[in-house]
């Protein structure tokens, strides 16, 4: 917390609105704290298989 003029200025953790996903199996790796809602895509391991159907 930090004191500014005797008002005291607290931060919040950002919500977990951001989600990781593999490109190629569609499975969650993790989420992180964002500002809004994304999206990012990435690769989970070397050797994953895409969906049955894509």
């Amino acid at each position: 917390m930090e004191q500014t003029n005797g008002v005291i200025l607290e931060s919040k953790p950002l919500p977990d609105l951001g989600a990781v996903i593999c490109k190629n199996c569609g499975n969650v790796m993790f989420t992180l704290p964002t500002n809004g809602v994304k999206t990012i895509y990435g690769v989970c391991k070397d050797n994953c298989q895409p969906n049955e159907g894509e």
